[in-house]
């Protein structure tokens, strides 16, 4: 990674955040929403006039931060955003980052432990995994999967937060409506035209 991606940067609200991947127009980071540690991404522009003040903090000091056990126990970490912080830390010597990597492993188990697989947030996140290659594809949009979701009887609320989670953890952008239905009537249009030549 080069060192724009690599940056630790503020707010004028002094929040401060970790680029960890810097793309042609959208930028990838860790940062506080609500009190979870999570990847968000915003275009580089958006992000540019936001979080305009690079800090003297290395990466590497941002994930030790957020990876002590005393932070973990205050500051909720999504999976998404273990597996960048430990991707940070495992760049660094074994023997400067092997206990904090050790309590990211503790915090994954223990949430893993207490977290309810069969509870409706679980369930909702597994019901959007399956559909990722859709999503991905622009074939199924934000509203379809809410009134799906809605049909098997989760709180609308939950659905709604819960969809947001989900996408900002597998770096997703929902497809509008109109533009889902386009993609499906085209690759329909293309199954066909296959169909025949065939």
């Amino acid at each position: 990674m080069s060192d724009l991606e690599m940056q630790v940067r503020s707010n004028h609200h002094r929040n401060i955040v970790c680029m960890f991947a810097r793309g042609p127009k959208i930028t990838h980071y860790l940062g506080l929403e609500a009190t979870q540690l999570c990847t968000l991404h915003m275009h580089n522009d958006e992000f540019d006039r936001e979080f305009d003040k690079p800090m003297p903090y290395t990466p590497v000091q941002f994930a030790q931060r957020y990876a002590s056990a005393d932070a973990v126990k205050m500051i909720p970490l999504s999976g998404a955003a273990v597996r960048v912080l430990t991707g940070i830390l495992r760049g660094q010597p074994q023997e400067v980052v092997s206990q904090t990597l050790n309590q990211l492993e503790n915090h994954m188990s223990e949430e893993a432990t207490f977290r309810k697989p069969d509870g409706p947030v679980a369930q909702i996140h597994l019901f959007l995994d399956k559909k990722l290659e859709a999503i991905k594809a622009g074939k199924v949009s934000r509203k379809e999967l809410i009134e799906a979701l809605v049909a098997k009887q989760y709180s609308l609320g939950t659905i709604t937060t819960q969809c947001g989670v989900w996408a900002k953890n597998n770096g997703i952008t929902f497809t509008r409506p109109a533009q889902a239905e386009a993609t499906k009537k085209a690759a329909a249009k293309a199954a066909r035209s296959r169909k025949k030549a065939s």
